[in-house]
């Protein structure tokens, strides 16, 4: 599996990311903001378990959570 990003290209021409996930249900999203470490340390730990390279910036960054808020 490849850990970067993919997309799609629209007929207007715009961009759209393909996902490999399910999406969460707004319900499920926690209400607080983590910490940035705290980010980085599971997106590094996701890359691992996926098999990637945790020096490559572009595999730990495609893995973290993004946050709004």
């Amino acid at each position: 599996m490849s850990l970067r990003p993919k997309f799609d290209r629209l007929p207007s021409g715009e961009l759209r990311l393909i996902t490999r996930v399910p999406m969460i249900s707004p319900g499920s999203l926690p209400t607080l903001s983590h910490e940035p470490d705290v980010v980085e340390r599971e997106a590094v730990a996701a890359v691992q378990k996926l098999g990637g390279d945790v020096t490559c910036r572009q595999h730990v960054l495609g893995q973290y959570k993004i946050q709004f808020g």
